[in-house]
């Protein structure tokens, strides 16, 4: 048995596999921007071909019997499909290079008419054997080569040459990009050179399925960092958004009740100043550093809120607290607003008001908090009909989901009451 043999069969097998799946992981992903998807996914294909030719051609070689005029119409058809792989990267090249569209079409057709000769060449050979021809020598097929045997390879030079220029002029590519792309060059190319040194081993297979997972490598780890970092910074963004939403939305109803004490109790607006001063001034300590804090801290604040609504609705509002739990941390103006969705929209809607209970408990794999009131309730389903904005609990929501992960439910009945509860991840 030619062991030589098998051994470059088994390579050609694995070699087509590793490309069907960057085939498949090339089609099913965004990784590829869509302007050269289809140019990657042309030399991922015509790559594939190769290798699957290879494979057939290995597995024949396995029996002396089979004519050799069917390995040159393999190699014709392997040699036509490594030119379609090349040109194909060419084109992509081009299509991130930013060179004037009237270079771009002068290379593409150059690179193309070229390509098209060379094929050709190559399918003219199959009948005259001038570049190199399979005979059987001593029962094993040998490929006989004649002088004109380079320009066989003449076309994948004359690319890897133009790509390779093409890569080391762009201007706006990252270092790492330009290596990527040059390796997905060069190692084919140094490959190539081997392979004509040493024709009996294939090397050039080597060489394609790491030139195509250096590429990929690239793809998804350095732009996959870059998305990881875009979506980080449009979080931060919308968290930003979120809290000048919370900050207009809380400010306002704290000012009414004061304004409201300014009248009816003097003292009590001064106690009241005092202790929403002291409320905003670590509030906004912790929105500027969009952090997230202890729940104990986010309890204090939401007990001086209540302190200050008090103040306005007297016996009108009863909170009662229920604190199992708090060595937990939550984003802050996180619990507030809930009290106060409570307080607003529940239990002072009723002429008697109504009780809130604050309650915080955990289970093996979270921290819950619950905020429940005996007020009106609403259908959770249908949008306010009031004519107001209602950010409160869409922002809330939206901050525990970017900031730990957490996630905001709602149960609400008309007429019995709202239970709304934090559940924050372990």
């Amino acid at each position: 048995m030619n062991y030589r043999i098998v051994f470059n069969l088994a390579v050609c097998i694995l070699a087509a596999f590793v490309l069907l799946v960057l085939i498949g992981v090339n089609i099913f992903s965004n990784i590829e921007k869509r302007k050269t998807f289809y140019y990657f996914l042309w030399s991922l294909v015509s790559v594939t071909i190769v290798m699957v030719i290879d494979i057939v051609s290995y597995s024949l070689r396995l029996n002396n019997n089979v004519h050799p005029l069917v390995f040159k119409i393999l190699d014709a058809i392997l040699h036509i499909s490594t030119h379609a792989a090349s040109y194909a990267f060419l084109l992509y090249c081009l299509s991130f290079s930013k060179m004037p569209f009237r270079k771009c079409m002068i290379t593409s057709v150059i690179s193309g008419i070229i390509g098209i000769l060379s094929s050709i060449t190559l399918i003219v050979n199959i009948f005259t054997g001038y570049l190199h021809t399979f005979e059987y020598v001593d029962g094993t097929l040998t490929m006989i080569r004649s002088n004109y045997a380079f320009l066989v390879f003449t076309y994948l030079w004359i690319n890897f040459l133009i790509e390779t220029i093409i890569i080391i002029t762009i201007k706006d590519i990252k270092a790492s990009e330009r290596i990527a792309y040059l390796l997905f060059v060069l190692i084919p190319a140094s490959a190539l050179v081997f392979h004509v040194i040493y024709p009996g081993y294939s090397i050039f297979t080597f060489a394609i399925i790491a030139s195509f997972l250096a590429h990929f490598i690239y793809f998804y780890v350095q732009r996959g960092l870059t998305i990881q970092k875009q979506e980080k910074e449009l979080s931060e963004k919308q968290i930003e958004l979120t809290i000048s939403q919370i900050r207009p939305h809380f400010i306002y109803n704290c000012l009414s009740s004061i304004s409201y004490l300014c009248t009816k109790d003097p003292e009590q607006a001064v106690e009241a100043i005092d202790d929403f001063s002291s409320f905003l001034r670590v509030n906004f300590s912790n929105i500027s550093q969009n952090k997230i804090v202890p729940f104990s801290q986010e309890l204090e604040h939401t007990m001086k809120y209540v302190k200050l609504e008090k103040m306005r609705f007297e016996d009108r509002v009863r909170v009662y607290f229920d604190i199992r739990v708090d060595s937990f941390q939550i984003p802050s103006l996180t619990l507030q607003p809930l009290v106060e969705n409570a307080v607003k929209h529940g239990i002072c809607k009723r002429a008697e008001g109504g009780t809130i209970v604050i309650k915080t408990s955990e289970t093996d794999k979270e921290y819950l908090v619950e905020v429940t009131d005996d007020g009106v309730g609403f259908d959770p389903n249908v949008p306010p009909s009031d004519g107001r904005v209602h950010v409160g609990l869409a922002n809330v929501e939206k901050r525990l989901k970017s900031m730990v992960k957490g996630r905001l439910e709602i149960y609400s009945k008309i007429n019995k009451g709202t239970k709304m509860t934090i559940h924050i991840p372990k």
